[in-house]
């Protein structure tokens, strides 16, 4: 990603429904160089399924790698897309909040 390059920042808050129960397949696997995430060590990486690592035995895919692809086919080729997956099961919004600061303070 070029310095010039547009970031659009989209946090997939919820609980334990946002975190995805879907099988992943081989093709979801597959990053984009224009949809990129946080891993679990809070390292910006290329998204890719399964993008929730909170809840390991019910990581699967998810509606945020769906949305992204989309999205891309309509919007301008300079524009990346962030996926912040902030969905944490049986969490409060004060938990999810927390998560979300800390992340936005490895990126920005």
């Amino acid at each position: 990603m070029s310095s010039r390059s547009k970031v659009w920042v989209f946090v997939m808050a919820g609980q334990y429904n946002m975190e995805g129960r879907g099988f992943v397949e081989p093709q979801d696997t597959v990053p984009s160089s224009r949809i990129l995430t946080l891993n679990i060590k809070n390292e910006l990486v290329y998204a890719k399924e399964p993008i929730y690592f909170s809840t390991p035995s019910y990581s699967g895919l998810d509606c945020g790698m769906s949305f992204a692809n989309e999205l891309l086919a309509n919007i301008p080729k300079d524009i990346h897309i962030l996926l912040l997956p902030t969905a944490v099961g049986d969490s409060s919004r004060l938990i999810t909040m927390q998560f979300l600061h800390a992340h936005l303070k490895v990126i920005f």
